[in-house]
């Protein structure tokens, strides 16, 4: 079992500003808002060394799906690399889309985290794994 203190995300700002912790690993929209804020630095990400041009995402399928229904489970992958890639080249257009989903965030925070994004990177075969 862990030991220690955890932080709901929206006050991981207020344990940073206290230094009751050194740095945080988060998820969106908190990360992307804290880095807006200017007050904090990002030490790294997905997006950063060596993961930086690697993937952003990771889909796994069970093993009967990836045995038994090989087209089924193919399609599902090139609609995700699709899904993706229009993503990446469309940040806006996803975020206005997105907005019919979305609670406490507007299109500009939607459309700036995508832009942050490695959705356009799609590593498979021996780039993936090295």
């Amino acid at each position: 079992m862990c030991s220690g203190k955890f932080n709901p995300a929206d006050l991981l700002s207020i344990a940073l500003d206290k230094r009751e912790i050194a740095a945080i690993s988060g998820s969106e929209p908190f990360s992307f808002r804290l880095l807006q804020s200017g007050k904090y630095q990002l030490i790294a990400s997905n997006m950063s060394g060596d993961y930086a041009n690697l993937s952003c995402c990771v889909l796994g399928v069970s093993g009967a799906l990836a045995r038994d229904h090989k087209p089924v489970a193919a399609a599902l992958t090139q609609a995700i690399l699709e899904a993706h890639s229009y993503a990446s080249a469309h940040p806006e257009s996803v975020a206005q889309s997105f907005m019919a989903h979305a609670l406490n965030t507007d299109e500009a925070e939607v459309s700036g985290i995508l832009h942050g994004q490695g959705h356009g990177h799609h590593a498979v075969g021996r780039g993936l794994c090295e």
